[in-house]
């Protein structure tokens, strides 16, 4: 059985997850909610210059929550692969 996946995109996992706790229990919420809905949660960093559309459109996404401030291309790139966010 196949389920939806959903990505959760941090500027740096290890300066946001791992160190700051808002956010790692955010995280974790987030898992909670969307796992009872059916979804299975992937967590990622982004470095800078590096294209969202090479990690998301490889794994098949259903959809991206967006933790941050990114430039306006990646909010485009998520469009034009018609991959739904939430930011």
């Amino acid at each position: 059985m196949f389920e939806e996946t959903i990505q959760i995109i941090h500027e740096s996992i290890k300066q946001l997850v791992f160190q700051n706790p808002f956010y790692s229990e955010m995280s974790s919420n987030i898992e909670v909610t969307v796992r009872s809905s059916g979804y299975q949660i992937l967590l990622a960093g982004v470095e800078k210059g590096k294209s969202y559309l090479d990690i998301s459109v490889s794994r098949n996404l259903d959809g991206a929550i967006i933790i941050g401030i990114y430039p306006e291309e990646l909010y485009e790139e998520c469009k034009e692969a018609n991959i739904p966010i939430v930011q």
